[in-house]
């Protein structure tokens, strides 16, 4: 006799017709049911093969099914601790919550990352919880704190469009437009204005804001300072930038957020964020 689905020869089982192959016994061993001759015996047996095939079929969805449900967990539960509790999760939140460019994107994940307390959003240290070091592609945060942490790819972003490109006049037009900045007088640019001000009394190194020797110039901080001012918002809101300072960041931010800003919440952790006026160090 062979199994109806398998096609595997029968063998002899406990006085039972056994498929070895499928693992199912098909009936009992008796002359009729091993007589093709006999119809009704083989019309039976087929349909008992019917049977065992639909059970075997259902079986067999019945584990993939398992199967696939375990690896989707298992593999959700890895990307959200991927997402939620690693330095490299937490980078892709930034940018994909204030609005990286898909070219500032690629160039960042290319350095190293670290972020020493995933925990914690509060700042930590001196001045600004976080390291870029220079000439580099390799940034340190203290804890996951989004101000921080677009501050320091702000300086890595700008060490990529200026030194590493060589393009040295760049840098002259940021330091000439920020001064630029700092003397509109325009309501509707107020806390901009305020922030370019303290810029240049922070960084700028020039008495004569009518000749700067611009050898001088911290103008790391003078683009960094403002990517953090603005958190990727940098065309409309209350921290928005005139147009002619747009070219600067079109860059880094697509300006398309899904979240917002902390200072329109007052919620910064740096006080010269949600109030410009205020003193502080970058």
């Amino acid at each position: 006799m062979k199994c109806p689905i398998c096609e595997t020869e029968a063998i002899n089982k406990d006085s039972q017709a056994y498929c070895p192959s499928c693992k199912i016994y098909l009936g009992n061993l008796s002359d009729s049911y091993r007589i093709p001759e006999h119809g009704s015996k083989m019309a039976d047996l087929e349909e008992r093969g019917k049977v065992f095939k639909e059970r075997y079929n259902r079986g067999f969805i019945i584990k993939v099914s398992i199967i696939f449900f375990a690896v989707f967990i298992v593999v959700t539960g890895i990307g959200l601790f991927m997402l939620n509790f690693t330095a490299y999760g937490y980078r892709e939140k930034v940018f994909y919550r204030y609005g990286f460019t898909r070219e500032a994107r690629s160039y960042l994940r290319s350095g190293y990352f670290e972020v020493a307390n995933i925990f914690e959003e509060k700042p930590l240290g001196l001045s600004h919880s976080g390291y870029w070091k220079a000439n580099t592609n390799s940034i340190r945060l203290n804890t996951a704190n989004n101000e921080v942490a677009i501050h320091e790819f702000a300086h890595s972003w700008y060490d990529n469009i200026t030194v590493k490109r060589g393009d040295f006049e760049l840098i002259k037009s940021l330091i000439s437009d920020t001064i630029k900045l700092s003397q509109m007088e325009d309501g509707e640019y107020e806390q901009t204005i305020n922030s370019a001000q303290w810029i240049i009394n922070a960084y700028c190194s020039c008495p004569n804001i009518e000749n700067v020797d611009f050898k001088k110039v911290d103008n790391h901080h003078f683009y960094a300072h403002m990517a953090e001012f603005t958190m990727g918002k940098y065309k409309e809101g209350p921290h928005k930038l005139p147009e002619f300072m747009w070219k600067y960041f079109d860059g880094l931010f697509s300006g398309n957020l899904k979240v917002t800003p902390c200072y329109e919440t007052k919620g910064c952790y740096f006080p010269w964020n949600n109030d410009p006026t205020k003193a502080g160090s970058p």
